[in-house]
C-alpha cells in the first residue's frame, strides 16, 4: 500500500541510489550516501492502524482508488499484512545492523 507520491514534481536527487519499486512508485525506497534511507511506505502497519488511517483519511481514500477503497484496502490487508510482516522485520532488522558503526577494538 502506498499514499505517498513524489509524482508532485519532486524527483529523486541525482545521487540517489534507488533500492524498491512498486507499479505505482518506482521510487519505493531509495538511499542517499551510506546511511540515509527514503522509505514511501509504512513497514509498522498494523489492522488497526489501517483502520484509524482509513478514518483519518476517508476523502482521499474513497477519492484516489475509486468506490470501495477502504474495503479494498482492508481486503489487501488481510491479504498481505501477516505475510509481509516477518520479511520487514527480517529487513529492518539487518539494515539497523549494517548502519551500526564498527566497534572500537
Amino acid at each position: 500500500m502506498r499514499w505517498l507520491r513524489l509524482d508532485r514534481g519532486d524527483p529523486l536527487p541525482p545521487q540517489a541510489v534507488p533500492l524498491a519499486a512498486s507499479l505505482v512508485c518506482p521510487e519505493q525506497m531509495f538511499r542517499l550516501g551510506r546511511q540515509a534511507f527514503g522509505l514511501q511506505f509504512h513497514l509498522e502497519v498494523t489492522a488497526d492502524s489501517l483502520e484509524r488511517w482509513i478514518r483519518q483519511d476517508r476523502d482521499f481514500v474513497c477519492r484516489a482508488p475509486g468506490p470501495g477503497g477502504p474495503d479494498h484496502l482492508r481486503g489487501e490487508a488481510r491479504r498481505w499484512l501477516e505475510v509481509c510482516r516477518p520479511v520487514w522485520c527480517r529487513w529492518l532488522d539487518n539494515l539497523l545492523t549494517a548502519l551500526q558503526p564498527p566497534l572500537e577494538p
